[in-house]
């Protein structure tokens, strides 16, 4: 890490100084020490890296991730991988599926289908994949044709 970041140049040495860099160098290491797996850390040294070498994103934005890494699963972070790498023409479930786990499809009643729908239910509730929706030039979501109105039946 520290090879990497003495060599993209002086400019860095103020950012890595500062205090909120700091402050997001401590939570990853408390995360890199906790972390279960060396997926983990791996993703924990990379985020630091990147962090202090250039300013894609606000730090809020990387401690959310900090917090991603401390509550999802590898599981979930290669469902993640499939549907980014894939983001132009979004996959479907089966497409995660398959990219994931290859085939064959397990029985919708089986073990292993059933926990693949608790990693794509906890992505969805945590808000971290959602299904895409049109929007305009300005990014608002287009709203959706109401259907034809029922009226109430009579009790003819």
């Amino acid at each position: 890490m520290a090879t990497r970041l003495e060599g993209l140049g002086e400019e860095i040495d103020e950012r890595i100084q500062s205090e909120g860099y700091l402050a997001l160098l401590r939570k990853a290491f408390r995360e890199w020490d906790e972390a279960d797996t060396d997926e983990k850390r791996r993703l924990v040294v990379k985020l630091i890296t990147n962090a202090g070498g250039t300013r894609m994103c606000s730090d809020d934005i990387l401690r959310l991730f900090l917090d991603w890494v401390d509550n999802y699963h590898e599981s979930h972070f290669a469902i993640i991988r499939v549907i980014y790498e894939q983001r132009n023409d979004p996959p479907t479930r089966y497409d995660i599926w398959v990219a994931v786990y290859g085939e064959p499809v397990p029985r919708d009643d089986s073990a292993q289908a059933d926990l693949y729908k608790m990693l794509i239910s906890d992505l969805s509730i945590g808000r971290v994949i959602r299904q895409p929706r049109e929007t305009d030039w300005q990014g608002r979501f287009k709203r959706r044709p109401r259907g034809p109105q029922r009226s109430p039946k009579t009790g003819q």
